[in-house]
């Protein structure tokens, strides 16, 4: 199985190298937002939250405790107790699944896999499936970003695939696969949690912006976060438009449907944060991608 390998908005090639590493010349990948798992670790030992935003760039985090800079040292344990993913780690999981996913009999070309965004809970990658030049299969695989991460979006992807099987016309994207991959990190099993979802052709991520005007918020469209250079997993702004009067009110009317359903099948609300990358618009209507 042939893989090509693409990261961020301007769908750059990296590859992942011997020691696991992601490289790229247009700047080496990794997660720029912290992991929930990570997060927590980082709380309990009370760093402060934009240490995460300060170095997540650098690549040493992910070795053990004593390499390169001393004063990464507490973030490395963070990162270390709470099973967070490097993003070649977490590409390597796409591979694994995919490669288990599809047998050696079935006529595959090449994988393109695209990690296009990335949240708390997940590392997002669009992977299209091409014979020859057609692409025959298009999805998301969703990978967990740590230990903690997996247990919510086990959850959360079973709770979605008992809204689609129960009420299949609800606007939220499908939970096909939900599967468990393994690691080896210094010669130890790490169990990944990795789903493959519907992909939402033709949308735009839906963001929620504060105005302190009437209407107290506006909608944005995302096309893209634009970051700090000198801390580049800073989002200083974005790149987008703003929804018109009459999307707002569609978007709110599709996010109240999908929490009215939802109810109807879960034994508690399905909490969807527009801020999360939850719910993305496809120009007519607001489709949910995820639940918290």
């Amino acid at each position: 199985m042939r893989f090509s390998w693409f990261y961020g908005p301007d769908k750059s090639p990296f590859i992942v190298d011997d020691s696991g590493v992601a490289r790229s010349e247009a700047g080496d990948p990794f997660h720029g937002i912290v992991g929930s798992g990570t997060r927590g670790a980082m709380q309990v030992r009370g760093m402060a939250p934009d240490m995460w935003v300060r170095f997540a760039h650098h690549a040493s985090l992910y070795e053990s405790t004593g390499a390169g800079r001393a004063d990464l040292d507490p973030l490395r344990t963070a990162v270390s107790e709470s099973g967070a993913l490097s993003y070649g780690e977490s590409a390597s999981c796409v591979r694994l699944y995919l490669e288990n996913h599809y047998t050696a009999a079935q006529q595959i070309d090449g994988v393109e896999v695209w990690g296009i965004k990335e949240g708390h809970t997940s590392s997002v990658w669009r992977v299209k499936i091409r014979d020859s030049s057609t692409v025959v299969d298009e999805f998301i695989v969703n990978v967990a970003r740590d230990l903690l991460a997996s247990t919510e979006l086990q959850r959360t992807s079973e709770q979605i695939r008992q809204i689609n099987q129960c009420l299949p016309e609800t606007n939220v994207a499908a939970v096909n696969d939900i599967q468990t991959v393994r690691l080896s990190r210094d010669g130890e099993p790490l169990e990944v949690v990795v789903t493959q979802n519907e992909w939402v052709s033709d949308s735009t991520e839906i963001h929620n912006v504060p105005t302190g005007a009437r209407p107290n918020h506006r909608y944005a469209l995302v096309e893209r976060f634009l970051t700090s250079e000198s801390a580049p997993a800073q989002v200083v702004s974005i790149y987008g438009r703003w929804c018109t009067d009459d999307e707002r009110r569609q978007i709110d009317s599709d996010v109240s449907r999908f929490g009215r359903s939802a109810a109807t099948v879960l034994p508690t609300p399905a909490e969807v944060n527009l801020n999360h990358g939850d719910v993305v618009w496809n120009g007519h209507e607001a489709i949910v991608v995820a639940i918290s």
